[in-house]
């Protein structure tokens, strides 16, 4: 999330974001085929979670993409073919899927924008809009 869309974690991380990734139109994602939520064409709010970091600005919707492709396959292949795309190293493809032979999703995604005003998971539940 540093690297593609949130900015001011950027500025407060010692090396701040990769530019390289910060001016790509599309870029790729990697993460367990199941549970299958994600539909093509679609719009995915994404989740800036705390993790182990304590950045401000975390635990909220802070961006939106658009959702071009799905595909699920084993790591191996998906990386081969998204490696250009995005973050994630071999080591980290591979430890999302656990083994070689597991199928893992990739999706790809482009048009990525930071909102003005952050979204908190409260805010969403109030309006009754589920988040996954």
């Amino acid at each position: 999330a540093m690297n593609l869309f949130q900015s001011n974690i950027s500025e407060q991380d010692l090396f701040g974001g990769d530019t390289r990734l910060l001016f790509n139109k599309e870029n790729v994602y990697y993460r367990a085929s199941r549970p299958s939520i994600l539909r093509e064409k679609s719009r995915i709010l994404w989740y800036i979670s705390k993790g182990r970091n304590n950045f401000s600005d975390t635990m909220k919707i802070g961006s939106s993409s658009y959702l071009n492709e799905i595909e699920i396959a084993t790591p191996k292949y998906l990386f081969s073919k998204h490696k250009h795309l995005g973050v994630y190293t071999w080591e980290d493809v591979l430890k999302t899927a656990k083994f070689l032979e597991n199928q893992i999703m990739a999706f790809s995604f482009e048009l990525s924008e930071n909102f003005t005003n952050q979204v908190s998971k409260e805010q969403l539940d109030e309006l009754g809009i589920n988040v996954v």
